[in-house]
């Protein structure tokens, strides 16, 4: 295939015990110009990022219920996540809601961003189901309501 135009920019938000460490890798690769460790980033800031990225991917070994999933979701990213418990329970639902990876492989994620650069359809149809199935799911009146209906349940 023809590669389309594009400028390809990675964000590491967080500040793990591997930032260090992967922050050092970039720089000997010199590759400080395509990929940018925002560090931890606050409410406001953390919005922020999430309204400037096109794609979210979420490499892991095992999640339960991870927030900056949720987050993704929230704001309608197509993600881009690892094939693990957890993560697959999540977004595995009726319908696809996101590209899993198996084993985690960078080569993996590479395809699944590739699939998605190359399908804007797939996103749109991706960013559409995430968000939808977010507010569905995971709203605060969703959970509201959920836990509402336990404690009433177990006053009587």
């Amino acid at each position: 295939k023809q590669s389309p135009a594009i400028d390809y920019r990675v964000t590491l938000a967080g500040n793990g015990d591997t930032w260090e460490s992967l922050h050092e890798k970039v720089k000997e690769a010199g590759l400080e110009e395509y990929i940018h460790f925002p560090g931890y980033l606050g409410e406001d800031e953390l919005l922020e990022w999430f309204q400037s990225i096109d794609i979210y991917l979420h490499a892991s070994e095992g999640e339960t219920l991870s927030t900056s999933l949720l987050q993704a979701m929230s704001m309608g990213l197509p993600i881009v996540a690892s094939d693990v418990p957890g993560i697959t329970n999540l977004l595995q639902r009726d319908e696809e809601c996101g590209l899993l990876v198996k084993n985690s492989r960078p080569e993996g994620f590479a395809d699944a961003v590739n699939t998605l650069v190359y399908d804007p359809i797939k996103i749109k149809e991706l960013s559409t189901l995430v968000r939808q199935y977010a507010v569905d799911i995971y709203s605060q009146d969703v959970m509201f309501n959920a836990y509402n209906k336990i404690i009433k349940g177990k006053i009587k």
